[in-house]
């Protein structure tokens, strides 16, 4: 059987959402990098991840959790080494997996298709694709075709992304025939800056394709491969609500505020307010006059509280951090340079140096949530079951009929 899996996802609401983030990564290899995949994905906060080239096996990306995002849907390859799709999503958005192994031929045409559900009347198809380098365009273009004709009727807004290996900066015959495919089917590509660049080449393989009109994509250097990631806000019109907004009111006491109501105290006429022989009269003159004063000094602002974004992957050290910001300055420097430039050996030693610390200090950062709990069981299942995408049943493969 192709390797075309699909999770069973528990129910999720997308009753509080207004628009969706989906990023798109080609990985090259999902297992070494998941650490540092997980320190992007603490930035880029986002609702559904797809990655292609995550080179794993069935068994092995099932019970895959990544960062907060439950796995989805997606194809392995059965026989050969390498390449593979994956889809993963935040628990809260209501996702159904779509199976399409018969479109998918491993090597030339590789798929995982999901629908996110927002209402009866609002569903968004996704599309995530993997086409490795080779010449056998036409098997692909006839079923990317089928994928679409077999899905689009029911979607309301359409997004196909991936890296497909064709060069859009380039006006070609093959990339022409490509976008002529696409705009048949009513999609346009969003992605506009260069997806790849390495070794004095700049190309743009990686792609988002949507029916979708004015949405704009982001390129994101992420320095997980040698390609960028790309990113796009989907718009969701059928939101019902949104989560109420927590705010707090509050004075702001300082030098600046206080300079002003000495101001104010000093350009005062107490004399006037005294003059009455009264003395209730003066202190309620008194009173309001330097309550008023008060008022203006020291106003009451209301502000909005964001709820923290929890960090899934533990904070680095400062000497990690250091390294990090090295290593990405690196990567920028060192990509156009042969691979035994000094440089660049330096940039893949310090690399590997830096995986080994991440990997340490997270040890550490477990070692010491199991020794401070009171039930050290509990949390080793807890620790555990984290990063195992919950299902209510065995993910299996999915035939059509």
């Amino acid at each position: 059987a192709v390797g075309c899996t699909m999770g069973a996802v528990p129910e999720r609401d997308n009753a509080c959402i207004d628009h969706l983030k989906v990023v798109h990564q080609n990985i090259r290899g999902l297992l070494s990098k998941l650490d540092e995949l997980e320190i992007f994905l603490d930035d880029e906060n986002p609702d559904i991840l797809c990655l292609t080239e995550h080179n794993l096996k069935t068994f092995q990306i099932e019970n895959l959790r990544i960062h907060d995002l439950d796995y989805i849907s997606s194809f392995c390859r059965p026989n050969l080494n390498g390449g593979g799709v994956g889809i993963w999503s935040r628990r809260n958005i209501k996702c159904k997996a779509l199976c399409c192994e018969q479109f998918c031929v491993e090597g030339i045409c590789e798929f995982a298709v999901t629908s996110v559900i927002f209402s009866p009347t609002e569903k968004c198809l996704i599309v995530a694709v993997y086409r490795p380098p080779g010449n056998q365009y036409d098997t692909f273009f006839d079923n990317m075709s089928e994928v679409l004709d077999r899905f689009k009727e029911t979607h309301s807004k359409i997004f196909v992304m991936g890296d497909m290996n064709i060069d859009l900066a380039k006006k070609t015959f093959l990339e022409n025939k490509y976008s002529t495919i696409m705009t048949s089917h009513g999609l346009s590509n969003i992605v506009k800056s260069y997806t790849r660049e390495t070794l004095g080449s700049k190309s743009l393989i990686d792609h988002i394709f949507t029916n979708c009109n004015s949405l704009e994509s982001s390129v994101i250097e992420s320095a997980l491969s040698d390609h960028m990631a790309q990113s796009v806000l989907i718009p969701i019109s059928s939101c019902r609500k949104l989560p109420d907004k927590k705010t707090i009111t509050s004075r702001t006491y300082n030098e600046s505020n206080k300079m002003v109501l000495r101001h104010h105290l000093s350009k005062e006429a107490w004399a006037d307010m005294l003059a009455t022989d009264d003395s209730d009269e003066k202190f309620e003159g008194f009173y309001h006059q330097l309550k008023y004063l008060f008022e203006i000094s020291f106003p009451k602002v209301t502000k909005t509280i964001k709820d923290p974004i929890k960090k899934k992957h533990p904070p680095l050290s400062k000497e990690l951090l250091k390294v990090k910001d090295e290593l990405f300055d690196l990567y920028k420097t060192t990509r156009d340079l042969d691979s035994n430039h000094p440089l660049r050996q330096y940039y893949l030693e310090l690399k590997k140096s830096y995986r080994k610390a991440i990997k340490e200090e997270k040890s550490k950062n477990i070692l010491n949530k199991i020794n401070t709990a009171e039930n050290k069981s509990k949390e080793i299942w807890n620790i555990i079951n984290n990063k195992k995408t919950a299902k209510k049943e065995i993910s299996k493969t999915i035939s059509l009929a």
